[in-house]
């Protein structure tokens, strides 16, 4: 949905890097996901919105492809309680 360049990034990668290991400690490996200057789905029309049970995936050039499927915890809860009063 959204594909752009480093350098049109409000912030460079070394910024971002910078700020980031003051607070925790970044391994060698790490994913640094940070979007892109291309803007945000709200802003389209219509509107893009990230919803629980959605997924997100990232796409890095010679190395391969990372997908996460998310769950609003609310929304998790209440599948997880569906699921056990099922039994």
């Amino acid at each position: 949905m959204e594909a752009d360049a480093f350098r049109d990034m409000t912030f460079s990668v070394a910024h971002q890097i910078a700020l980031l290991s003051k607070g925790t400690t970044l391994e060698a490996g790490s994913i640094l996901l940070t979007g892109t200057p291309a803007g945000i789905g709200y802003t389209r029309k219509p509107s893009v919105t990230l919803r629980s049970g959605g997924e997100i995936a990232v796409q890095v050039g010679g190395i391969g492809s990372l997908i996460n499927k998310f769950f609003f915890e609310s929304c998790y809860r209440l599948q997880r309680q569906e699921l056990y009063s099922l039994r």
